[in-house]
Order: structure tokens, then sequence, then C-alpha cells
């Protein structure tokens, strides 16, 4: 099989795993996460500290992971629709729960740092934070998606629009790129890939909400790409950063022909927060 109809086949199989289970149900969507952050927290834990053994890793994957679980659980009780006194009830659930995964992802590198005799507070401690700040809180935030079927017709929308940018940067900046972007992190990016994918992007959203979904004004519609395009592009210059500091080319090889769950959802990750602080601001 060749390395292109890999990529392709691969690729088309993940779509589907991954929206399918997202308009399937919030409870099979919280499965698929649940793999995300998992393998992603691994993935990350093996390049922020290499050489960690499996042993060891698997101590530190179980922070991200387990909160993840507890967050998910109290936010999986949550249904539109249901009477006031359980939506509160859920909602103090979720509050709880996030207040007990904060002092657990604050206090553990300590503990950790106080019995290892390898590996410094520092290592330990950026990982578990950005594990954290990045994988854990887009993860929450995606499975708050799946709520209810507006919340979840734009996070399909979110998600295209950064495959759509992450396609066609790619395809323009192959055929007509010259220009490096950040040839130190990044020396295969060109400024006419990123442009190319930020006008296929916006182009995009810009039909889809005019003669489809009408989600919103045309004006917030462009915003939101902008926005998933100018940080979906960061995420993605982030995770190559860090592969680079750590010497090697993908962050895993779980998906063949597209290496890790970082390499796969970089953008997606990072664009999250900043996509919903926009979605909240908007009121999309």
């Amino acid at each position: 099989m060749s390395a292109f109809l890999k990529r392709t086949l691969f690729g088309f199989i993940y779509v589907v795993i991954f929206i399918g289970s997202l308009w399937l149900d919030s409870r099979a969507f919280f499965a698929v996460l649940l793999f995300v952050v998992a393998v992603g927290a691994d993935e990350l834990c093996r390049l922020l500290i290499p050489g960690t053994e499996l042993k060891r890793r698997l101590w530190y994957d179980a922070i991200p992971t387990l909160s993840f679980i507890l967050l998910g659980t109290a936010i999986c009780r949550i249904r539109s629709g249901g009477p006031d006194d359980i939506f509160v009830a859920t909602q103090a659930a979720v509050v709880s729960a996030a207040v007990l995964v904060i002092f657990i992802a604050s206090v553990c590198p300590f503990f950790f740092s106080l019995f290892s005799k390898e590996l410094s507070f520092t290592g330990i401690s950026s990982f578990i934070w950005t594990s954290a700040i990045l994988i854990l809180n887009s993860a929450v935030l995606m499975l708050v998606s799946s709520l209810d079927s507006e919340a979840t017709i734009l996070f399909t929308l979110i998600f295209a629009l950064i495959s759509i940018n992450d396609t066609f940067a790619y395809l323009v900046g192959s055929t007509i790129g010259k220009h490096k972007l950040f040839e130190r992190i990044s020396p295969a990016k060109t400024v006419e890939g990123s442009l190319g994918g930020l006008v296929f992007t916006v182009l995009t959203a810009y039909i889809c909400n005019r003669f489809w979904l009408n989600i919103c004004s045309d004006g917030k519609m462009i915003g939101l790409a902008l926005v998933i395009v100018v940080f979906g592009s960061l995420g993605d210059l982030i995770e190559s950063m860090l592969k680079r500091q750590a010497g090697v080319k993908d962050s895993g090889n779980i998906i063949p022909g597209h290496g890790g769950i970082l390499d796969r959802f970089d953008a997606l990750l990072f664009a999250m927060p900043f996509v919903f602080i926009y979605s909240e601001l908007m009121a999309i």
C-alpha cells in the first residue's frame, strides 16, 4: 500500500470514528476522547521527558487520564431539557470535579518529584501541567460539545475547518510554496501554504454558514474561521517544536500514515479553548 493511500484510508477511518461517536452518543464520544487523552498524554510525556520507561510513564499519564474520567463523568450527567434541580446538581458536580482536578494537577508534580531519584520537578511539572492545560482542558471542551445538537453541529464544523486548513495549507504549500514560514521549527511549512489554508477555510466557513447552517452572522463565522486558522496553525507549530526538541519525526505511530494522536490532534487541541472563548463572547 502506497504512503498516500495509507494516509487517506486511515485518515478516513479516524474521521468516521471521531465524528461518528460525536453524533452517536455523548458516552461513545467520551470513550473516544478518553482514548485520545490517555494516548496523547503518553506521547506528550515521551516528548517532554525523553527516555522515561513505560512503568514510570503510566504513573504520570494517570493524572490527566483519571482527571478526564472524573470530569467527563460529571459532564455526561448533564442532559439538556432536564428538571432545573437536576441541572443545578449536575453543574455543582462539574464544578466540584473541576476544582479537584485543578488541585490534583497542581500538587502531583511536587509529590512525584519528591520521591523520584531520576527526574527533576521541572521535567515532571512541565508534563503534568502541559497535559492538563493542553490535552485535558481541550478534551473536556470537546465533550461539552456532545451534550446537545446545536453544539454538536458547531463542533463538527470546527473539526471540518481545522482539517480543511491543514489539507489546503499542505496542497498549496507543496504546489507553489517558496517562502518559509517558520524554518527553524518546521522547514516544510510555507507562507503561501498558510495563506492558502486561510483562504479556503474562511471561504468554506462562509459558504456553509450562508447557504446551509445559518448558525450566526457571516461576520461572526468568518471571525471563527480566523481564530481556527491562527490558533490551529500555532498548535501545529508548537507540536513541531516539541518533536524537534525531542529529536523525533512523529509523536507516535498509532495512526498509520499520520503518526501519533498529537500529530493528528495538535491543531484541534490547541485551538479548542480559543474557539470556545470566541464562541461564548460572540454568542455563537
